[in-house]
């Protein structure tokens, strides 16, 4: 059986398919229009971070979404197919100002 309730998704280990660890799942991203599951919410571990360039922040990590397309398999942990630039892009997006500079 593959049904999963999503509670019992939550907390799992994240990794790439080229075996890095990222982080944990933290949350679902719904579209309420169709009820359909978008994304994966991913906190990030402080080591993640490093990896892809990241400032870390003063308290706690970041999340990065990622597409529910991205991931391959789900057992023990999620493995998604980002690589780390991908990572890395995705992550310095959502950490971008809202004063317009998104170089």
């Amino acid at each position: 059986m593959s049904d999963r309730k999503a509670s019992e998704l939550l907390g799992k280990d994240v990794t790439t398919e080229s075996g890095h660890d990222l982080g944990q799942l933290k949350d679902w991203v719904i579209d309420i229009a169709s009820w359909k599951v978008k994304g994966l919410s991913v906190r990030l571990s402080r080591d993640a971070l490093d990896l892809i360039h990241v400032k870390k922040p003063l308290f706690g990590s970041q999340d990065v979404v990622i597409a529910t397309g991205d991931v391959v398999g789900i057992a023990d942990r999620i493995v998604i197919k980002k690589t780390i630039d991908e990572l890395a892009q995705l992550a310095g997006a959502e950490t971008q100002g809202d004063d317009g500079d998104h170089a």
